[in-house]
């Protein structure tokens, strides 16, 4: 297809998802690491490179908004860096011994952990992949990561136990039992960056104080996820600290209103909504739109759903699409620059079948912007901290970068799809 006819297609679909109300998510393009280059179907140059039989899985992603970067982790032990605006492989980072299972960002983007199943949590710096250190305590693999906006670095294994780390420190502060049995995932909520959450294979959601003054780490209380079975994912609200979604392995979402007890150890249930039109598979992962008004969850059933979560009290399914061929294991926000109604909040997949999608979202979904009050059970808003990059030499990025960051990512002047490459004009056009 030439370059006229590739336009012209493009302007047809970006047309349709501006005036058709049942459009659905579309593929703007689709990232191969086996064949991470542009000359991957040269044959003249099949010569210097192993092509492998199998798919390679691609277990996780993340997205810097800011600077435009994707990390993947892959099946060959490597952690995948790729640019955004060129969408090409920038590096990869070679030193994990064995699967690589979670990539995460720091809250200032600077700095890169990955966790493995070789006991290891390797820092890598965000712009050039050099390697910026090493973190070693873990007993078993690490399956989940998580920065904090007060400077913390939270980590899980396979044992079920979670360590906390800080800035310029190799020594965990603190480790725990957390779990019967794996922790599937950790996360600090974005709302009370001092508040941790974590899921494991016995059921539980468990909410955590961490504060690095105090000796032992304060339960908030533990409460079973869903019916009995494994929770395999988790996703605090980035508004209301006390709110967090949980899928389990039938392919159930249930969003929990709650309030933590720090003197007693147990949560105050106010309540909970089971999602309907679930999955009908394992839910491998779940997260929040920054506005709060997005809920998208992936699964083994190989589908991505989308709901409308503005209103605790009453979500709606507005979206679902086959996205892969294989499970869907991990599903991430990107949202694309804009203001108003042309402002996009795309997703970005990762899956077993060794590819990463970037999804373009229907133009119906630009309606759901407004966030609706809760019940007033719920605690209060609670404004994050300034942003401290955990771990990192580079402690203090530029006051233009965190400011950037703290109000979002409208400084960017371009669209999503001029950065991948399309003329001018359809950029304009999604705006």
């Amino acid at each position: 297809m030439g370059n006229g006819q590739a336009a012209r297609r493009a302007r047809e679909i970006y047309a349709d998802l501006s005036t058709h109300e049942d459009r659905n998510y579309i593929k703007v393009c689709s990232l191969v690491p086996d064949n991470p280059d542009r000359y991957a179907h040269h044959r003249r140059f099949d010569k210097f490179r192993v092509q492998s039989g199998a798919t390679r899985p691609v277990w996780a992603v993340a997205v810097a908004e800011v600077n435009m970067v994707l990390a993947a982790a892959t099946a060959d032990h490597e952690v995948h860096l790729w640019d955004l605006e060129t969408v090409e492989l920038k590096v990869s980072l070679k030193g994990h011994s064995d699967q690589v299972w979670e990539v995460k960002f720091s809250t200032n983007e600077t700095t890169l952990a990955s966790g493995s199943s070789d006991k290891t949590i390797r820092l890598w710096d965000t712009q050039d992949g050099s390697p910026v250190g090493v973190l070693r305590s873990h007993e078993a693999a690490i399956r989940s990561l998580s920065f904090s906006f007060a400077g913390y670095l939270i980590s899980g294994d396979q044992d079920g136990q979670l360590f906390l780390w800080e800035a310029e420190n190799a020594i965990p502060i603190k480790s725990w039992a957390a779990h019967d049995g794996a922790v599937h995932s950790v996360a600090f909520s974005l709302a009370d960056p001092l508040l941790a959450l974590s899921v494991g294979a016995d059921g539980s959601v468990a909410s955590w104080y961490v504060k690095r003054e105090d000796d032992e780490m304060v339960l908030g209380g533990k409460f079973g996820g869903g019916e009995g079975g494994a929770v395999l994912s988790l996703a605090c609200h980035p508004v209301y600290p006390a709110i967090a979604a949980v899928g389990n392995e039938e392919g159930q979402v249930r969003i929990w209103n709650f309030k933590p007890d720090f003197q007693q150890g147990q949560a105050d249930i106010a309540g909970h909504q089971k999602l309907s039109s679930g999955h009908s598979k394992a839910v491998w992962f779940l997260e929040f739109s920054r506005d709060a008004c997005l809920l998208a969850s992936g699964s083994a059933d190989c589908t991505v759903r989308v709901w409308n979560v503005s209103s605790i009290q009453s979500p709606c399914l507005l979206a679902v699409f086959r996205a892969h061929e294989s499970w869907v294991r991990q599903v991430r926000w990107f949202s694309q620059p804009g203001k108003g109604r042309g402002k996009k909040r795309l997703l970005v997949t990762c899956s077993t079948d060794g590819r990463i999608a970037l999804w373009a979202p229907p133009g119906r979904l630009r309606k759901v912007n407004q966030l609706q009050e809760i019940s007033r059970r719920c605690p209060s808003t609670r404004k994050p901290q300034r942003m401290v990059c955990p771990l990192s030499r580079r402690l203090h990025a530029t006051p233009d970068r965190e400011n950037s960051i703290l109000v979002g990512i409208e400084r960017r002047r371009l669209g999503m799809v001029h950065r991948l490459g399309l003329p001018t004009a359809l950029a304009r056009r999604l705006s």
